[in-house]
């Protein structure tokens, strides 16, 4: 038997989400991932008996992953900097069940290091001053020109990005 979640449930998982205590830029992406990897549990009444129950933010089953979750792309994602209402626009920004999952920076291949420019990007923008809170919840991160790409996560410093290779 299915049976779904309460309103108040439901509101409280986003909640636990939203409202992750800050301990710093790593540390708060990390307890992050944990919650959506493992979801969150709550205690839910069927018929009189109380038990907990995981709420899963993401469905990780791959045959199951594109029907049950809703994805979304921007381009120039506006995001207000810190203590400032001036913007930045990553490029690209993926979006899981209305997560921001991957954060993207595409430059021209015809400018000098035109990957590591993307990358530098993706770090300034991770600074205290700039839009670190859209960096609580990506859990990847890419630099892109034509024919190449790095990418890494949250706190990754550049000499550590990894490089994409295709077969």
């Amino acid at each position: 038997e299915q049976h779904e979640f309460s309103d108040s449930n439901i509101q409280a998982a986003l909640l636990s989400l939203k409202d992750v205590l800050f301990d710093g830029l790593v540390r708060t992406n990390e307890k992050i991932y944990d919650l959506l990897v493992l979801g969150k549990s709550l205690p839910q009444t069927i018929g009189g008996d109380t038990k907990s129950f995981p709420i899963n933010f993401i469905d990780w089953n791959p045959e199951t992953w594109l029907k049950n979750n809703v994805f979304h792309v921007t381009e120039e994602f506006v995001v207000e900097r810190t203590a400032s209402h001036e913007t930045r626009r990553p490029d690209l920004v993926l979006f899981v069940n209305g997560i921001p999952f991957v954060v993207i920076e595409c430059k021209r291949p015809d400018t000098k290091e035109p990957v590591a420019e993307a990358v530098s990007q993706n770090l300034r923008n991770q600074r205290d001053d700039e839009i670190p809170h859209l960096f609580l919840f990506s859990q990847l991160l890419m630099g892109v020109a034509k024919n190449e790409a790095s990418y890494g996560t949250t706190g990754t410093p550049a000499k550590f990005w990894a490089v994409w290779k295709e077969d």
